[in-house]
């Protein structure tokens, strides 16, 4: 399991004209795999292969720009981006065990806000986005070999993802 936590904030103030603003950008990228080859496996009780990528990134960008004059103008904005692999892969083997499972998963969590406020005696202007992408890929693969299993054999690959992604400004 990995995360990112990220906080970027900007703010202040000026006579005439305020301009401020923020920007966090915060990727994660990686793989998980297990894999069993060219191999021969016996077992009077469980075997078990696994591979789990989970990934979290928790971000804030914010802003805040007063203007006693003309203008005060407040920018903020948040990227974010998760790419994991979970491969879990048999290949060529003879397996046997009272189970088999062989499993690949995956989950990502993202939770972002990016928010400004601009604020003027004339002129208050303000905008923020929020950017979430979420990829990657999750497979279990048997190839040639056999599988056998006394009471059961279970072959899966799951993924979750769990967004919230907010701008306002």
């Amino acid at each position: 399991s990995n995360g990112i936590y990220s906080a970027a904030v900007a703010g202040g103030g000026a006579k005439d004209v305020a301009v401020f603003g923020s920007f966090a950008v915060n990727s994660l990228h990686k793989t998980v795999s297990a894999s069993v080859s060219n191999s021969t496996m016996n077992s009077s009780g469980d075997i078990l292969m696994s591979a789990q990528a989970d990934a979290v990134i928790r971000s804030l960008a914010g802003s805040v720009a007063v203007s006693l004059g003309a203008a005060g103008v407040g920018g903020a904005g948040t990227y974010n981006t998760i790419r994991d692999k979970s491969l879990v892969t048999l290949e060529n083997s003879d397996i046997s065990a009272d189970n088999v499972l062989a499993n690949a998963g995956r989950s990502g969590s993202v939770k972002t806000l990016g928010a400004a406020a601009g604020i003027a005696s004339t002129a208050g202007v303000q905008g923020s986005t929020a950017i979430t992408t979420l990829a990657g890929q999750t497979a279990t693969a048997v190839q040639g070999g056999t599988i056998t299993a006394q009471n059961r054999a279970v072959i899966g690959a799951d993924s979750s993802v769990d967004t919230v992604t907010t701008a306002g400004g």
